[in-house]
């Protein structure tokens, strides 16, 4: 690490600091705002795209994008929001192009100490009504669902990474459980 970032400790660090340092050339302050941020960026694009090669991908580029475009960066503006409103609309894209192919859901590991095919038949039957309740959730319901239980992250994250108040991310995860709750039949 060089430059600006090396001055002061991580987190004292504000990232319209480092976003301006970047801009200034400093690639080292840059390599902080992707370590600071990337974790939450993949949750949102996972949780977007369903996909965890492509969502790896797309944050890669919304990174590169977010570099190129440092330039006409205003370091006035917040970082996270910036390259967040990036990422939102490379998902978009990507989801646009793909739309005539059908994606396959995340599927969690199911396996126990040896049940018996009975018991793996009805667990598969209920995890693919639960899959499919989920997949059939408006967006803004099932990506802050996603992000909170799949990629673990806060309220707090969610709403800076999706641009919401915290109370709107709570209910839209409220809401998205009620529906799940009555598509599962529980």
């Amino acid at each position: 690490m060089t430059g600006y970032a090396m001055t002061q400790a991580y987190s004292e660090v504000s990232d319209e600091t480092l976003a301006r340092a970047a801009k200034a050339g400093d690639t080292a302050s840059f390599s902080l705002l992707v370590e600071r941020h990337r974790d939450l960026a993949f949750a949102y694009a996972l949780a977007r795209l369903r996909n965890p090669e492509e969502a790896e991908d797309a944050v890669q580029e919304a990174f590169v994008r977010a570099y190129r475009a440092l330039s006409v960066f205003d370091p006035a503006m917040r970082f996270l929001p910036y390259l967040m409103r990036i990422l939102r609309n490379h998902c978009h894209d990507l989801l646009r192009r793909r739309s005539v192919r059908q994606s396959v859901p995340l599927t969690p590991n199911l396996r126990s100490n040896a049940p018996s095919p009975e018991e793996n038949t009805l667990r598969e039957e209920r995890s693919a009504l639960i899959l499919e309740a989920i997949g059939a959730l408006p967006d803004h319901q099932r990506v802050p669902l996603e992000m909170h239980y799949a990629s673990g992250c806060t309220v707090r994250q969610i709403a800076q990474a999706l641009g919401l108040r915290e109370s709107t991310v709570t209910g839209r995860i409220a809401g998205a459980l009620r529906r799940l709750r009555r598509a599962v039949g529980r």
